[in-house]
């Protein structure tokens, strides 16, 4: 028993190993992802009359990539198929409606994300659904039955999704995923049925690792509040290869378009808000006969307008220049 906690003991820091360098090599990805969504948000609130382009592209593309939800057909195959066969496909057709009840928001919130920060990720979730039921073996104890089950499509930040970066080019390369989920420590502890240690800076949450390995065909549950075993649960790669946007064959970490833009949105910002001050230090202004008062509200209020005695000799000498 002590030789296989020490043997357990060993893989979990290998993992806590290959945590820590994946998160180094996602460090700068993840800066990027909050940056570009500031940008996108405009969250520091400029006041000079910037006119957010960014946004303006985002908003236009989103609809080209995935509008609304689609609509299912199943057909047969042998088209001299009878009843039956045609009734099996109107029952994948309703089932299909059924699966995807939570499609359509979760493939919006994946959307935005290749959008703005480069990496669309959707995650699918096993759900059973387990009630308390008489026991018939013991009609005064309970057992605790599973009366239903679905796996569920939910939405995954690219800032709590990790990678195999070791000698990793193309998605296939990938050995191992992982998600970060951050927990209360109360519900964590009634979850996985562990004491957590304290957190730095007095943070009542904990982050656990759900991670995926492809190699042992294994899924482990780890926390560095508990360093020296996995977390157990009741339990290959939960989601489908993400949408990314620019790569290379030598990385599995995406470059949002941001990044290839991001010199041009500056000056245009720049652009703009020289043209705005410009405008607001530009005067109209201009002359107009004494004989006849009324052109004098004949613009806006904005242009002042001066009255003139001699408005022929004016204008034959050429008028005013500016």
């Amino acid at each position: 028993m002590t030789e296989d906690k020490t043997d357990e003991r060993g893989l979990v820091e290998e993992w806590l190993k290959k945590i820590n360098e994946a998160e180094k090599v996602y460090a700068k990805y993840y800066e990027l992802v909050d940056e570009t969504r500031d940008f996108y948000k405009d969250s520091k609130g400029s006041k000079s009359g910037k006119y957010n382009i960014f946004w303006s592209s985002v908003e236009t593309l989103k609809p080209f990539l995935y509008f609304k939800q689609p609509k299912f057909y199943v057909e047969r195959s042998n088209k001299n198929a009878g009843k039956a066969e045609k009734l099996a496909c109107e029952m994948l057709e309703n089932a299909l409606k059924w699966d995807l009840e939570q499609f359509d928001s979760v493939i919006k919130y994946a959307r935005n994300d290749f959008l703005i920060s480069g990496a669309g990720i959707v995650w699918e979730q096993y759900k059973p659904v387990i009630e308390t039921q008489p026991d018939p073996l013991d009609p005064e104890s309970e057992i605790a039955v599973k009366t239903g089950e679905k796996v569920e499509s939910v939405y995954l930040d690219p800032r709590y999704f990790l990678t195999d970066t070791d000698r990793v080019g193309v998605w296939e390369d990938v050995t191992w995923i992982a998600r970060k989920i951050y927990m209360d420590r109360e519900a964590a502890e009634e979850e996985f049925d562990e004491e957590f240690s304290e957190n730095g800076g007095g943070r009542k949450d904990v982050c656990i690792y759900e991670i995926w390995d492809k190699t042992s065909g294994k899924i482990y549950w780890l926390s560095r509040a508990v360093a020296d075993k996995f977390l157990k649960v009741n339990g290959f790669f939960p989601c489908p290869k993400p949408i990314f946007a620019t790569m290379t064959n030598n990385s599995i970490i995406p470059v949002p378009d941001y990044c290839m833009i991001r010199e041009m949105l500056n000056e245009l910002n720049g652009i703009n808000s020289r043209m705005k001050l410009t405008m607001q230090a530009l005067k109209v202004s201009g002359a107009y006969d004494n004989a006849f008062p009324e052109l004098a509200d004949i613009l806006s209020k904005d242009v002042t307008l001066v009255a003139v005695s001699d408005f022929v000799k004016l204008r034959e000498n050429g008028g005013i220049r500016g």
